[in-house]
């Protein structure tokens, strides 16, 4: 009983959990295709709040391509540009900011 009562509060929380604002991704020629991708599964932060090169993107890609993630074939290296571009290395946040220019990032 209180393992189907579990369940049910996991699911009605799983679409709130995993939506994702325009605010989230930034603008961009692959915005609403890496938003979709991602989000179908993972909230939005799991993919905002990562900074990796565009090598280390490239794996994830890959590997979340294997698990299912609707990426063409024709559309993997502009969404992997997207991803290096606004999510990798020394930037903050999903606004694509690098760490220095945000003032906030220090406190």
């Amino acid at each position: 009983m209180f393992r189907n009562y579990l369940s049910l509060c996991l699911l009605s929380v799983l679409p709130f959990s995993v939506s994702a604002s325009a605010d989230d991704f930034p603008p961009g020629a692959m915005q609403e295709k890496v938003k979709a991708s991602c989000t179908s599964c993972h909230a939005a932060n799991q993919v905002t709040k990562q900074h990796k090169t565009k090598a280390e993107w490239s794996k994830v890609l890959d590997k979340m391509i294997g698990y299912g993630a609707e990426v063409s074939d024709a559309d993997r290296p502009a969404v992997l540009k997207y991803l290096a571009t606004n999510f990798g290395p020394g930037k903050s946040g999903s606004s694509g900011k690098t760490a220095k220019s945000n003032p906030d990032s220090t406190k």
